[in-house]
């Protein structure tokens, strides 16, 4: 039986509501992270097999093709297939589980890896006005 191993990592470093990263897209933050990743573990995107992509929140019209988007700005090759997952709070553990099972029946060697949750992004159902304002969705009856 092969043995799964977790090569090496990267992350952003943590936002807030509203902060720094609110005009950052996930794909943008997810490319960013991957390729950071390949540069720590020199590993080079032909080397990879499969991407698979952890998301929670949903907070771009694409999202469900983020896996695919951060695969390819990354550098990995088109022909590689690319999973984006679900699994609410777990679906960065989700990632790795999937990874290592199909690492272990032999489907590949290597896996890229992302999980994000870009609660910064979230939208609530009552906003601060300041924001509202500055987004251009300001609304009297659900801002404060």
């Amino acid at each position: 039986m092969s043995e799964v191993y977790i090569v090496d990592g990267a992350r952003t470093a943590f936002g807030k509501f509203g902060g720094s990263f609110t005009n950052v897209s996930a794909t943008e933050l997810g490319t960013a992270t991957a390729v950071e990743a390949m540069k720590r573990s020199k590993v080079v995107p032909e080397q990879i097999n499969h991407v698979i992509f952890g998301n929670v929140i949903h907070t771009q019209k694409s999202a469900p093709y983020l896996s695919r988007h951060i695969g390819l700005y990354s550098g990995i090759p088109q022909e590689v297939p690319a999973l984006t997952l679900n699994r609410l709070c777990g679906s960065g553990m989700q990632s790795v589980v999937c990874a290592a099972q199909h690492i272990l029946v032999g489907d590949a060697i290597l896996y890229w890896l992302v999980a994000q949750k870009t609660c910064h992004k979230h939208h609530f159902p009552i906003l601060r006005k300041d924001l509202a304002q500055k987004w251009g969705i300001y609304h009297p009856r659900i801002c404060f």
